[in-house]
């Protein structure tokens, strides 16, 4: 009674079917079953102090170390204007139950149905009897035989501890009846002691708690599924219920059916869920599109925060173009894989999708053969902000591939936006379309205009020039951006890499109330970084087109920019420099860069460069003709040679390893990997075991084979259970 916690604030109506939703948390070993209380003007507790109504709210059960919640439903008599809700335990305890949050639902409320796969404890078998743990409301019961008893092996579980007869084993659970679905499996965990592979098929009942073959109880027993398990290891048998297995029971009884004493250890039993109708209800403002009919359908009918799921296939536009003028509006691919689902363009669509409303993402899709631009970005009557741009594959665009622009007044703007992890590229078949389409080479990666506040990073960017003409650049920011973050990209065989503004001086320049650089007008670019990038050309069709190929990075107008830790090389020398800025308004810093050929300031430039590395010979790469930038171990030119910068600046290189107190020059930060490190980031965390799994999935990843823990040749299990352990500290 001496409990209570809760929230208060300004009055608002509660209405008749809306719901208060309390989570708990039990901190005991045990399951408790209590009814909570609520008011909405006490704000004391509830026997003493301040006078007001209590009423109950759900009865709940909250099983051990796990969660529940609690639910009080406004009826007429209940809704009302009030300016608190208090909830009271309604237990006796001391740090037993936590009151985890309080939330307001709307009408109707129901608790969220299991999705697919997850999965409730019906017991986990202790090395002893008391090491044994529940999950499962009200079943907490141990049923075993007198064969069969726990001992401290492996993970810890029951065996056959008398003779070596299979028939005589069984362990398992009961407790409240509970109905099993078609479609929800029950999976045991058994660990396989001996020196040898063992092969077997267990069994499983729910009517009988004795042996199979004997005992006093006769119930049904079913095959579970066939078995192996290594030597010392553990692996998974499961029992999936149909419709003539699924049914109302109050106990799993699984029999090892393996002859042997000590040999097979049952370690655990779980039950695997099946949401109602095979999950969790879709979300109403979510939409799962198939074909072209269906994808315009969604867009004639689109509202704000709906999420468009594209269902894998190739879609033929055909001419359709998607307009995105709704805000917080989602258009991803269904299964995740950029890959699999394609939106072709087919050179007949002009945009293939413009989005002019705030908040809005597109995610893991490809995009491809727009008549102009695969994606554009821009403002209508208001300024959209907080694009996300995010593991798109766009390919051969006929203008640029991603373009950004203010409205045609120039009075609203794209800011804030975000384009990370997308491969954007031009193949022979584009280029020679690009000319055909335009009759010049107007294209080039990402081209963005009067733009603030952009970060582009980690993207791949490759292929942007053309036979004749002079291809934009692969990144560009100018008439007025500001702000512009570029990093860990990766640019190969561009005419032009990275460049914020273009040209001394133009008309409509974006321009800022708060003055930046000292109150400039005529900039082309305000402040930004460009920081950590690899750039490298070789290809000997773009050296020999028309163009060749111009500079790495270029700064012109750009005030107060900031070009750091940059790798530029080409296999021959650029048309102007690796690295260029110009013109009296390039201010900022040019530092710690590596270029292959020449840094040039031009036309009165006045950034200051320092600790930046010229004509770096391709033995200080790993694999310079190759295109791996990453410093050789022998790259004395280049290792602690850096200057130090401002803290925070660049803290951390080209694969996000933290850099030392005397920093490298270049993207990268040269270190010696350990064992373990399958990203070269000279650390072993939990990128690593994820990318040890997806390994494991055959997913298309790269994965450094110098990281094998276990001189096997192969990266894998060993190698995810390594990197976790490792980034749990306990290893």
């Amino acid at each position: 009674g001496y409990d209570y916690q809760g929230v208060k604030g300004t009055a608002r109506t509660f209405k008749e079917n809306e719901n208060i939703v309390v989570t708990w948390y039990n901190n005991s070993d045990a399951d408790i079953t209590f009814t909570p209380k609520i008011s909405f003007n006490d704000s004391d507790r509830t026997d003493s102090g301040v006078t007001g109504t209590w009423q109950s709210m759900s009865a709940v059960t909250v099983s051990a170390r796990k969660t529940a919640q609690s639910t009080f439903t406004f009826t007429a008599a209940a809704a009302g204007t009030f300016s608190l809700v208090n909830v009271n335990v309604n237990y006796p305890n001391n740090k037993v139950l936590i009151c985890d949050k309080i939330e307001l639902k709307g009408g109707e409320y129901k608790p969220p149905t299991p999705a697919d796969g997850d999965t409730v404890m019906l017991i986990d078998f202790g090395k002893t009897a008391t090491g044994n743990t529940f999950g499962l409301t009200g079943w907490s019961s141990v049923i075993k035989d007198t064969y069969t008893d726990y001992k401290d092996i492996g993970p810890g579980g029951t065996t056959i501890v008398t003779g070596t007869n299979g028939g005589y084993d069984y362990q398992g659970v009961k407790g409240s009846s509970r109905t099993f679905a078609d479609g929800e499996k029950i999976a045991v965990t058994w660990y396989n002691n001996s020196a040898a592979a063992v092969t077997f098929t267990p069994k499983i009942s729910f009517d009988d708690s004795d042996r199979p073959d004997t005992g006093t109880v006769t119930g049904k027993w079913r095959n579970m599924s066939a078995t192996t398990v290594a030597s010392k290891a553990a692996a998974e048998s499961t029992f999936t219920f149909d419709a003539s297995s699924a049914g109302t029971y109050s106990l799993v009884n699984v029999s090892v059916t393996y002859s042997g004493n000590q040999v097979l250890i049952c370690d655990k039993i779980v039950l695997i869920l099946k949401g109602e109708d095979g999950g969790e209800e879709p979300d109403e403002n979510e939409i799962t599109v198939s074909n072209l009919t269906e994808l315009k359908n969604a867009f004639q009918s689109l509202a704000a925060d709906t999420t468009i799921l594209l269902a894998d296939g190739t879609y033929s536009l055909n001419g359709e173009y998607l307009w995105i003028a709704k805000s917080g509006v989602t258009m991803r691919s269904e299964s995740g894989n950029r890959e699999a689902v394609i939106l072709d363009g087919g050179y007949v669509s002009t945009e293939i999708i413009t989005v002019a409303a705030s908040n809005v993402t597109l995610a893991d899709f490809t995009v491809k053969r727009a008549k102009t631009h695969a994606v554009h970005v821009t403002a209508d009557a208001a300024n959209t902000e907080n694009t996300l741009i995010k593991n798109l594959h766009i390919i051969d665009p006929g203008q640029q591939a991603i373009k950004i622009n203010p409205n045609s007044a120039r009075t609203f703007f794209a800011d804030a936006g975000v384009i990370e992890d997308c491969r954007i590229e031009m193949s022979d078949t584009g280029r020679a379309k690009v000319l055909e389409i335009n009759g010049s080479c107007y294209t080039g990666g990402i081209d963005g205009h009067g733009a603030k506040g952009w970060t582009v990073r980690d993207n791949e960017i490759e292929g942007f020039w053309c036979t004749t003409g002079l291809s934009e650049h692969g990144i560009h920011f100018w008439s007025g951006s500001r702000g512009t973050l570029a990093e860990r990209n990766k640019l190969a065989d561009n005419a032009r890499g990275i460049g914020f503004g273009l040209g001394e001086s133009g008309t409509n320049w974006r321009t800022y109330s708060d003055s930046p650089c000292s109150g400039a007008t005529n900039a082309g670019h305000y402040e930004g970084i460009i920081r950590n990038n690899f750039i490298f050309q070789t290809r000997l069709e773009l050296y020999d087109s028309q163009t060749h190929f111009d500079s790495g990075i270029a700064l012109e107008q750009a005030c107060g920019a900031k070009v750091i830790h940059n790798t530029v090389v080409s296999t021959q020398k650029p048309n102007v420099a690796s690295v260029e800025w110009r013109f009296s308004g390039t201010t900022g810093l040019i530092a710690n860069n590596i270029v292959s050929h020449n840094l040039m300031p031009r036309d009165g430039s006045t950034a200051e460069s320092k600790g930046n590395l010229q004509n770096a010979a391709m033995t200080i790469f790993a694999n310079g003709a190759g295109g791996d930038l990453h410093l050789a171990q022998t790259a004395t030119a280049a290792i602690d040679m850096g200057v130090t910068l401002d803290a925070g600046l660049c803290s951390e290189d080209f694969d996000t390893q933290k850099r030392d107190a005397k920093p490298d020059i270049g993207a990268d930060e040269q270190c010696s990997p350990p064992i373990g490190d399958l990203d070269s980031n000279c650390a072993v965390d939990f990128k690593d075991a994820v990318l040890a799994l997806q390994v494991l999935a055959a997913k298309n990843v790269t994965a450094r084979l110098g990281g094998d823990i276990n001189a096997d040749v192969k990266i894998g299990l060993a190698e995810a259970i390594y990197a976790l352990q490792k980034a749990a500290g306990i290893r």
